[in-house]
């Protein structure tokens, strides 16, 4: 066989399982549109998680490479249970933390999601519109969405001083972001305080550029503090779900070298 033969077969072979991988992916990403009511801002969010990403497109991937060695060193054996193996390989990611309720339903969805792998690599081989859709097309729009803040505001109204930040809204749903400089060694200490006129749901964290969520400790009363070891801006992340209100955020800046 040719080299350029055997790239061309392999580079087909490589995005037979992308294709799978982008097949599962894509339903799984349709359940989560339904399940979150159509709300693009949760959409996006869940879609922005790396382990959704890691899961398939490279633990799925690698799988399924190692199914298809043993096929090929084993045809008469495994040949036969491909399926049993693929829904094996799905359950055992979730297997690693431990055996318990929350593993063994986390489990039953992989191996689900390990089946609709297995049948987007087959569907490949039959139509090379699904295959090039589902490996490239769909996993890139998939990505742009997940890179969209889809927030929602109405009637927001903001003021700021060194140290407090208050905001009054008739409708939000989505994040807001608060920066906050801190030097290395100095310690932030923070209270967040919500009035909610609808029933809304909200949320807050801390992140920084290198780290989506920063550890925090309580600090007292409805405070929460953590100390910085590299220094940089810090941005106090409030969540709203369809909340009307306001919110208001008093810190502190401590300490130092």
């Amino acid at each position: 066989m040719k080299k350029s033969d055997r790239i061309w077969r392999w580079s087909g072979f490589v995005i037979g399982k992308l294709s799978g991988a982008g097949f599962a992916f894509s339903l799984c990403a349709l359940y989560i549109l339904h399940s979150s009511s159509y709300d693009m801002y949760e959409f996006s969010e869940y879609l922005s998680y790396p382990l959704l990403w890691i899961i398939l497109y490279v633990y799925g991937v690698i799988c399924s490479f190692v199914i298809d060695l043993l096929a090929f060193r084993f045809p008469r054996i495994i040949g036969r249970l491909k399926v049993v193996l693929y829904v094996l390989a799905g359950f055992s990611f979730f297997f690693i933390q431990g055996i318990n309720v929350y593993t063994v339903v986390a489990g039953i969805v992989g191996a689900l999601c390990a089946l609709l792998f297995y049948g987007g690599t087959i569907l490949s081989h039959q139509n090379r519109l699904f295959k090039y859709g589902f490996a490239f097309v769909i996993p890139l729009a998939i990505m742009i969405i997940s890179t969209i803040d889809f927030t929602e505001k109405k009637g927001w109204q903001e003021t700021r001083t060194d140290s407090t930040y208050e905001a009054s809204f008739g409708y939000f749903n989505g994040k807001h972001e608060i920066p906050i400089e801190v030097e290395r060694g100095e310690t932030l200490t923070f209270s967040v305080s919500v009035l909610n006129k609808n029933g809304g749901g909200h949320g807050y964290h801390i992140r920084t550029d290198g780290h989506p969520r920063v550890a925090m400790r309580e600090a007292g009363a409805d405070q929460l503090s953590f100390r910085s070891e590299e220094g940089g801006t810090y941005r106090i992340v409030v969540t709203g779900d369809h909340l009307k209100g306001s919110i208001r955020i008093n810190w502190e800046v401590s300490g130092g070298k």
